[in-house]
């Protein structure tokens, strides 16, 4: 039995912290571009958002829509 008791602990690899800070970050940014007026939240979600149809003129969506969330609670259970 390992200390405390606990007999299989949960442990993060580095790049599950890493997926979660790119995630936190990129939420941030998109909650700061869209507070400052800069840009609104659909057109950010259009641009990183995964769409089939688009996917020819959109490559990188297949990437950027696991950092497009809805909201703080949309990250959060995330």
């Amino acid at each position: 039995m390992s200390p405390g008791g606990l007999r299989f602990a949960y442990r993060m690899t580095p790049w599950v912290k890493r997926l979660i800070i790119a995630n936190a970050v990129v939420f941030i940014l998109m909650v700061t571009l869209t507070r400052a007026g800069t840009v609104s939240f659909e057109a950010l979600v259009t641009y990183l958002g995964f769409d089939a149809s688009r996917i020819l003129t959109t490559p990188w969506t297949v990437i950027t829509y696991m950092f497009v969330h809805g909201g703080f609670l949309h990250v959060f259970i995330n």
